[in-house]
């Protein structure tokens, strides 16, 4: 996230104005606070490094898009993703996950459900 960066370079800005002083300290104050949340978050996990942060982010996409667009919520937590044929790779289908799918509809019988459908059912304990 390079919080870091960011309140290094906010920190040399040149304020003039109280009330402007007074915005910019609010704002690192939230910096701090932000950087603070996510390592206790990280760390209660157990993890760290770049992939702790990939895993902090990927579930919070749909929210973050969700709030740009002006919505309380993701307009697909809770929906089913369906295919007329089959899923051959995890892609498409672990971002459909990610954005809030709930259940997946498939005819199956493609050689690779083995390796894409019921692994990803099974960690996430989903009926087959």
């Amino acid at each position: 996230f390079r919080l870091d960066h960011i309140a290094r370079a906010a920190r040399g800005i040149v304020i003039s104005d109280y009330f402007d002083r007074l915005a910019l300290d609010r704002a690192l104050d939230s910096i701090g606070d932000a950087e603070r949340r996510l390592t206790a978050a990280m760390a209660a996990n157990g993890a760290v490094g770049l992939h702790a942060v990939e895993a902090w982010v990927a579930p919070r996409k749909a929210e973050d898009a969700a709030k740009a667009a002006g919505l309380q919520a993701p307009l697909t937590k809770g929906s089913v993703v369906a295919s007329d044929a089959f899923f051959p790779f995890a892609d498409g289908l672990l971002a459909a996950v990610e954005a809030g799918a709930t259940a997946v509809i498939q005819p199956g019988g493609s050689v690779r459900d083995d390796e894409v459908i019921m692994p990803r059912a099974d960690r996430a304990g989903h009926p087959r």
